[in-house]
């Protein structure tokens, strides 16, 4: 949508000028054709009307085409992206040919699509050229055998039809072009009127908000489209403690930590931080006293210093080593052929997965948040890093709160609060 579509949008936009400024050229040569002879420069707009009334059905075929060629790029780029994203499953389970012929088999579609439109404007081009001949071999009966007009008036108004019916050609040759290529301009529309819809509301008077005492779900629920994820959930998170949440596999505990950070709003039920309702006004300023970590972390294809940087650019470099201390990175990144100024590769592929996730702790604790929240954020260590993170946060017990979503025991024994979600039935 963001490549394909919007330079289909745009060549669509050259057509559209294109086709505009072609019938202001037309235009002025009508004029003077009405001068010289109202009858014959009627006769020849019939007949340009009378082309384009016939070649009619070649417009569906161009909106079918444009249609068609839309949805053949957008499969034809899933199929792509899944084949990148999931190299190394195909690999496992021997599935390289079937994401070959999958491939192959979208781009004869794609080929089909687009031979098949080329086809078609071939054929609008044709046909409007032969029946221009036909029409300007007409025009010139009519003028000398049955208005008898004087050769110098015949010779101007062959002229004048010669230089207008190219303008008619091109015209109607744009107007076929832009309708292939309107599906990618309703595509582009409709995809930024749900990005609109889905976007968090822009505060008149961004407020801010303090975190000192709690934060309090009252009764709160959610769910996504029509499936109910939270119903009528209370949780308290006090200031200073740590706080477990735990259930099974899709119970919705990381839909209670976006509720939290105010991601995503409550169908029911309110979000209160310290007695203040979390809306569109304080959200962002609420989010800026968060550190968040996941259990697949995103870095950036850049050094370990400005994926840390990321989080607070002003942070020194004894507050960097601080950070990555308290997360049990310190070690693994002197160890880096250029410590912190080491590059980790696209989505910090160059490292392991537990090397990723300290990582995203180190930048979480660099932003001393007021609230910590650890989403199976521990999930790829080994017990002994595992360990060393866990005694940091006691060490943190008291100067902010931690959320930790996790399903191992051994990552919640130091909890004050355990919550448990039970699975939707």
């Amino acid at each position: 949508m963001l490549t394909g579509e919007t330079d289909r949008v745009g060549t669509a936009t050259f057509h559209l000028l294109r086709l505009l400024a072609t019938a202001i050229i037309a235009g002025v040569y009508l004029a003077l054709a009405v001068g010289l002879s109202p009858t014959m420069t009627g006769l020849a707009v019939l007949c340009a009307a009378g082309l384009g009334w016939l070649l009619r059905g070649r417009l569906r075929t161009s909106r079918e085409t444009g249609r068609e060629t839309a949805q053949a790029m957008r499969n034809l780029y899933g199929v792509m992206a899944d084949h990148l994203g999931g190299m190394r499953e195909a690999r496992i389970y021997g599935a390289e040919q079937h994401h070959v012929a999958d491939f192959e088999r979208l781009i004869r579609q794609n080929r089909q699509t687009v031979l098949r439109a080329v086809e078609n404007m071939a054929a609008v081009r044709h046909w409007f050229e032969l029946g221009a001949v036909v029409t300007l071999s007409a025009i010139l009966y009519v003028s000398i055998e049955v208005l008898a007009l004087p050769t110098a008036q015949v010779l101007l108004l062959i002229f004048l039809f010669a230089r207008l019916m190219p303008r008619f050609s091109e015209m109607i040759q744009s107007y076929h072009h832009f309708v292939h290529l309107m599906p990618a301009f309703l595509s582009v529309v409709e995809m930024e009127r749900r990005c609109r819809a889905a976007a968090e509301p822009t505060p008149h008077a961004p407020g801010n908000i303090e975190f000192r005492r709690e934060v309090r779900l009252e009764r709160v629920s959610f769910g996504y489209d029509t499936d109910p994820v939270i119903r009528e959930f209370d949780m308290r998170l006090r200031f200073g403690e740590i706080v477990a949440l735990v259930g099974p596999s899709g119970a919705g505990k990381s839909t209670v930590a976006d509720l939290i950070m105010g991601l995503v709003r409550p169908d029911e039920g309110r979000v209160l931080v310290d007695g203040v309702p979390l809306g569109p006004e304080t959200a962002r300023a609420w989010r800026a006293r968060i550190g968040y970590v996941g259990q697949d972390p995103f870095l950036f294809h850049d050094t370990v210093r400005a994926n840390l940087l990321f989080a607070r650019p002003s942070a020194t470099e004894a507050e960097l080593f601080r950070a990555l201390e308290l997360a049990a990175a310190r070690e693994f990144v002197s160890r880096l052929p250029h410590g912190l100024d080491t590059v980790v590769g696209e989505r910090g592929m160059a490292l392991s997965g537990g090397q990723r996730q300290r990582l995203a702790l180190a930048r979480a604790f660099l932003r001393d948040p007021s609230l910590l929240i650890l989403d199976e954020a521990t999930s790829f260590l080994d017990a002994e890093n595992e360990r060393r993170i866990l005694e940091s946060l006691e060490r943190l017990r008291g100067r902010m709160t931690v959320l930790i979503i996790s399903h191992r025991r051994s990552t919640i024994r130091g909890a004050d609060v355990v919550y448990e979600l039970c699975a939707a039935a």
